[in-house]
């Protein structure tokens, strides 16, 4: 569990220093944030209910010694994981700008979270593949290759971050790109994107126990996929509960206003930090149980 703890813990100081950096923007841009990674991760509920189900066959199918129907796993994995992105994409693209007027009616509010969101959303199948190669290391034994890739993730998009976004970085005469908000999408997207191709790649090179075969991933077994959608339902059905909660916490915080939205989202990244030895031992102990009960 330790080296998962570890990426997570950096992952976790980059969202921080994320949103101090957007909050140089303005109060509206934290905001903005605030209201889409609520709403990002409503339609996160399809990379959980595949990740559980995927955690559970990966790990048992290792620990029977069978090879090839763990890479096999390991391979519809990515390609149903990428399929219920574009899903999800193409229907939070459609429905963003009226769930962003839901929250607030503050145009600079809606604006920043259209050119953030839009960014995001286009990479989702990105964001839900980098989680499946980081699954597919940790299920067969390898914790430190995606510690490795979480922290190498989270420091290029800590250097990305304040380069992409201003004209000139704030507190120096570092001439920037200027792009505000769409700085931080891209520098967000970037850094997943190098960290996913890395690991990936090395994945399709035999750098790990298990390796995939790329004329696999445009061919979707039935029965396979029916298990990885169904393994991981209690477990997404449990998250869209938790999740409404949130959207009608956000809902009523902001009839408080665009500062008292913002500062939910600060309070909600320095919480993260308290949550990840809990999500660390959750994944560490899973595989555990999963490749014993395999065996």
């Amino acid at each position: 569990s330790f080296p998962t703890m570890a990426g997570m813990l950096l992952q976790a100081v980059y969202d921080l220093v994320d949103m101090i950096w957007i909050g140089f923007i303005s109060p509206e841009a934290v905001a903005a944030v605030t209201i889409f990674i609520t709403l990002f991760w409503i339609v996160e509920i399809l990379n959980e209910i595949v990740g559980t189900s995927s955690v559970s066959m990966i790990s048992q199918s290792y620990g029977t010694g069978d090879l090839e129907r763990t890479r096999i796993i390991s391979e519809q994995t990515l390609v149903f994981k990428a399929l219920l992105a574009i899903l999800g994409a193409i229907i939070m693209l459609v429905c963003l700008k009226p769930l962003l007027h839901f929250f607030t009616d503050d145009s600079k509010v809606i604006a920043h979270g259209i050119e953030y969101g839009v960014i995001r959303l286009i990479f989702l199948p990105i964001f839900f593949s980098s989680y499946s190669v980081n699954t597919i290391f940790r299920c067969t034994g390898d914790a430190k290759t995606p510690m490795k890739l979480l922290i190498t993730s989270a420091i290029i998009n800590m250097v990305a971050d304040p380069l992409l976004m201003f004209d000139t970085i704030p507190g120096t005469s570092i001439k920037g790109l200027g792009w505000g908000m769409q700085g931080a999408a891209i520098a967000t997207v970037g850094s997943i994107s190098i960290a996913f191709l890395v690991g990936f790649i090395m994945l399709l090179k035999g750098k790990a126990v298990v390796t995939i075969r790329f004329s696999h991933l445009f061919k979707v077994d039935r029965e396979t996929a029916k298990k990885l959608f169904t393994i991981g339902l209690p477990s997404g059905l449990t998250l869209i509960i938790r999740n409404i909660a949130g959207v009608v916490t956000l809902r009523l915080i902001g009839l408080y206003g665009t500062a008292a939205l913002a500062i939910l989202g600060i309070g909600t990244r320095i919480y993260q930090f308290g949550m990840m030895p809990g999500w660390g031992i959750m994944m560490g102990s899973g595989i555990i149980i999963g490749q014993n009960l395999g065996a």
